[in-house]
């Protein structure tokens, strides 16, 4: 049975996905420490929060989990990675969008968010 070069692309895509999932799920704990420590100083809780760079959504985890009534926005340039954050977060006050984040810089308004969150994204 010969698998399609579109099939063999997804499975691919799939498989790097689930990989990269299950290799940062080992940061976790450092993502609520991380969130935690920056709770810290705020005078009171942020109400919008955009998470740059979220991947599969481990650090926008952490931040609802610190933040629980702000709305969050995790931005990525992978669909892939952003199918299986909003698979793993179907939370009503989290929404992710796959962009490039200078694309994403132009649409913000002047003032409208309240926390820019941005981890590992020196790769890009």
């Amino acid at each position: 049975m010969e698998i399609g070069e579109r099939e063999l692309e997804k499975t691919i895509r799939e498989f790097k996905a689930t990989k990269y999932d299950q290799f940062f799920s080992i940061f976790d704990s450092y993502n609520q420490k991380l969130v935690g420590l920056l709770s810290a100083v705020f005078d009171k809780e942020p109400n919008s929060i955009l998470d740059l760079a979220c991947g599969v959504g481990h650090s926008t985890a952490a931040l609802h989990y610190c933040f629980k009534n702000a709305q969050i926005t995790g931005v990525d340039i992978d669909s892939d990675l952003i199918d299986v954050a909003e698979r793993a977060l179907p939370y009503p006050q989290i929404n992710f969008q796959c962009c490039a984040i200078p694309e994403l810089l132009t649409r913000i308004k002047p003032n409208s968010l309240d926390l820019v969150f941005v981890k590992s994204a020196y790769h890009y």
